[in-house]
């Protein structure tokens, strides 16, 4: 009934070499590195930094918590990789998972170039202080890590109110306010688009791209599959008390944030 191990490890080595592949596309002649988060918030920041700086001469690596081979294996390949004359190189809404490998893959990173770390979670006085010793590093409080890309940049950058939208719907969504209905087209159009092709249609639309009609006919399409398996989900749910606590439990293949927000919405009071 239980998948073999070994098709855990095949699949943990093919991302590590897609991901080499994506460092070693990224280095090639860009004079400045993005490192983000794989979801919208980091698609905003890098998008933010591909406008600000050129988008010709920046290059981006997306990197998640949840997905191999992790975000310190990331950072230390891009490390191994990197030349003399890189310039910048940007660590975006991408906090430690394990605070002695990132502090000693940014540290080699600092060795070749200025590492700006632009961010909006919980980080250690310690981890804080290392990094910014030697390069910058800004935590935000309350908002979005687009939202901390945009404020920093927007210092130098006098094109930075024009993005004003897009940053209040990338951030909409990232707190889990959800007031606003684009926020989550928005994040529906990162779910479905590639980084590459997300990238280039903000870059020419802004918040905009939620109009587009051929990303409109993408999202479409794709919530009528998320919605139904969100219903499944929901069918399958099994819910435990434990004193104050309520565990709900489910699975199957659906997006974990909006299930989990409808699991909420459905069990709470119960």
């Amino acid at each position: 009934l239980y998948p073999d191990p070994e098709e855990f490890s095949v699949g943990r080595e093919s991302s590590r070499e897609e991901k080499r592949t994506q460092v070693e596309t990224a280095l090639n002649g860009n004079p400045v590195i993005v490192v983000a988060d794989d979801d919208l918030d980091g698609y905003g920041c890098a998008t933010l930094l591909a406008a600000f700086h050129g988008p010709e001469d920046v290059g981006v690596i997306h990197a998640g918590h949840s997905d191999p081979p992790g975000v310190e294996a990331v950072l230390t390949m891009l490390g191994e990789a990197v030349g003399p004359n890189q310039e910048q190189i940007y660590i975006c809404d991408l906090p430690p998972n394990e605070e002695s490998a990132y502090v000693d893959a940014v540290k080699q990173l600092q060795k070749t170039a200025f590492v700006t770390v632009y961010d909006h979670h919980n980080w250690s006085d310690g981890v804080r202080s290392q990094i910014g010793y030697q390069g910058e590093i800004v935590i935000g409080s309350g908002i979005s890590g687009t939202e901390v890309t945009h404020k920093e940049l927007s210092e130098d950058w006098n094109k930075a109110s024009s993005w004003n939208r897009f940053v209040t719907l990338v951030t909409d969504h990232d707190l889990g306010s959800k007031k606003i209905d684009r926020s989550e087209t928005l994040a529906d159009s990162a779910d479905q688009l590639s980084a590459e092709t997300f990238r280039r249609k903000a870059l020419e639309q802004k918040e905009q791209l939620v109009e587009d009609a051929t990303v409109a006919e993408i999202v479409e399409e794709y919530r009528t599959t998320k919605q139904e398996q969100i219903r499944l989900a929901k069918q399958r749910a099994q819910v435990d008390d434990s004193g104050d606590v309520t565990v709900i439990t489910t699975y199957g293949r659906c997006p974990s944030s909006q299930t989990a927000h409808h699991l909420f919405e459905a069990f709470d009071g119960e």
